[in-house]
């Protein structure tokens, strides 16, 4: 984001579920909180799905900018013990006492040719269940699936969390 006004002002921020937090100058995931670029550091796929926005205030307006999902990809930026939404947010904003509400799960892109990501990522379990309620897979839960080896359809992700159950309708085309 950037405006010529020297008298412009940026506020950067992070979507939490439970509302957009605004972000502090820096921590040890990011720098430039409150200026024109957010530049992200230290990150891996704990940050998957995280959303920002930034806010751009200037004397006469105010205006928010369209919101942008961070997709971490790579296997350098893997991680072999994911943590989960609450410890990542904790982390990222640098404090410790973050406790969202529960959260909604989404995940993008829906449909999919193959890989998805579920949006946020919490521990536990999932299972996935094709359309005659099959079960095809299950296990941990990951940040992200893969359906490039099953045929195009409409399948289910359960996600089973530390207080909840998620499914999600998964169209593969």
């Amino acid at each position: 984001m950037n405006y010529l006004d020297s008298s412009t002002s940026y506020q950067w921020q992070l979507n939490t579920v439970i509302g957009w937090l605004s972000l502090q100058d820096s921590s040890s995931f990011y720098v430039g909180g409150k200026s024109n670029t957010l530049k992200l550091v230290n990150i891996n796929t704990n940050y998957n799905g995280f959303e920002f926005r930034c806010i751009v205030t200037s004397p006469n307006c105010s205006e928010v900018s369209d919101s942008a999902v961070l997709t971490v990809i790579g296997t350098g930026a893997m991680v072999s013990n994911p943590i989960s939404l609450n410890e990542a947010v904790s982390q990222f904003i640098g404090e410790s006492n973050f406790t969202p509400l529960e959260l909604p799960v989404s995940i993008r892109p829906n449909p999919t040719t193959g890989i998805f990501y579920v949006h946020p990522f919490i521990e536990g379990t999932y299972s996935l269940m094709d359309s005659k309620g099959r079960m095809v897979e299950s296990g941990r839960a990951t940040p992200s699936y893969d359906l490039s080896s099953y045929p195009n359809g409409v399948y289910i992700l359960r996600l089973t969390l530390e207080t909840s159950t998620h499914q999600i309708r998964v169209i593969k085309q």
